[in-house]
């Protein structure tokens, strides 16, 4: 490729307002894009950047703006929605596609895509963020400690809040449950139906069993054929074991009706954490191994809080890419950079405890 330029779609959303910002202050000059006129030219004019403004719901449009780019940075989420018409755009304009989602059905759609890509030679490198950098970059590193693992549980904490766009995800997953995979297969179980006690900081926390991008990702990173996520969630416990107890009120949950009207009121009453939780907070992941004789390897991550991450480590993607350094097809972050790639944001940690 001889393209010069590099696009951030979504630049006016939470996310992507803070990685442009953050692009800025380091150099970079991204095409700022996405659909509301005002807010995107108004960001570009305030920071000097070009802009272009276009829906998705035409893939020759898209491709037509995508054509110049070297890579598309996919900020706009829910990503189950958005993610197909970027990712066919990409491949028509021969621009690698990069984004920020944690999603499992949109993990499967992208990697559908896998042979498309490479034969346009480009790079499909879904949840380059905190969906999914650190906890891919521990589940590689504990498939290099123990390369026969027959199981893998990742348990995080580091969220200073969530953003509008990341709840509206999580809200559009509700109908399915959550997930787990097991003997190398997806598995649907009940909301709240897994419960553990992990200690992050020395410390017993209850985590449960959550959706997560590595259930579905960390099978293609470590070929590791059973997978479990968790992570705190402030709900009550009777409340969790009413829910996991209950599939007529999971179903209420997940009912289109319901998240319909969570989704609708997302927009006018969450903002996302605010400056000073990005800046104090901190993610800690704990990463467990067991093979089929019982050996047990653990590690713990620790880095900078979960949306502050997100910016940096999307930025090193974009950074490598531009530089030329990546593999066509779809890649999780470990594939691409390896596991030393969760290190390319400064202050990360990661090491075994035992």
């Amino acid at each position: 490729m001889d393209k010069k330029k590099w696009m951030i779609y979504g630049a006016n959303g939470y996310s992507g307002e803070l990685i442009t910002r953050l692009a800025r202050k380091v150099g970079l000059r991204p095409v700022l894009a996405g659909r509301n006129q005002n807010q995107i030219e108004n960001l570009a004019k305030s920071l000097g950047l070009e802009s272009a403004v276009f829906a998705l719901d035409d893939v020759a449009t898209v491709t037509r703006h995508l054509a110049e780019m070297e890579l598309v940075l996919h900020c706009a989420g829910p990503y189950v929605k958005t993610a197909e018409p970027m990712v066919k755009a990409a491949i028509a304009a021969k621009t690698h596609y990069v984004d920020i989602t944690g999603e499992i059905p949109a993990y499967e759609l992208i990697h559908d895509y896998s042979d498309a890509a490479k034969d346009a030679d480009i790079m499909l490198l879904p949840g380059s963020g905190f969906d999914i950098v650190p906890t891919d970059c521990v589940a590689a590193f504990l498939k290099e400690k123990m390369p026969k693992a027959e199981k893998l549980h990742l348990s995080f904490q580091g969220l200073g809040g969530i953003s509008a766009g990341t709840l509206k995800s999580a809200l559009g997953q509700m109908g399915s449950g959550s997930k787990i995979r097991k003997n190398g297969k997806l598995e649907n179980i009940p909301f709240f139906s897994l419960r553990k006690e992990i200690s992050f900081a020395g410390e017993l926390t209850s985590v449960y069993s959550i959706p997560w991008g590595d259930v579905y990702t960390a099978f293609f990173s470590t070929k590791i054929p059973n997978i479990e996520v968790y992570t705190e969630i402030p709900v009550p416990e009777f409340i969790a074991d009413a829910i996991s107890q209950s599939s007529g009120l999971q179903s209420f949950l997940g009912s289109d009706f319901i998240v319909n009207i969570g989704q609708s009121l997302v927009d006018a009453f969450v903002d996302g954490p605010d400056e000073k939780s990005r800046r104090t907070g901190k993610t800690i992941v704990i990463g467990e191994v067991w093979d089929a004789a019982g050996n047990y390897k653990k590690v713990r991550l620790t880095a900078k809080e979960g949306y502050s991450y997100t910016f940096e480590s999307a930025l090193a993607s974009v950074r490598r890419i531009l530089k030329g350094d990546f593999k066509p097809g779809f890649q999780t972050p470990s594939l691409a950079y390896g596991w030393k790639f969760a290190l390319d944001v400064a202050g990360t940690d990661i090491r075994e405890m035992n």
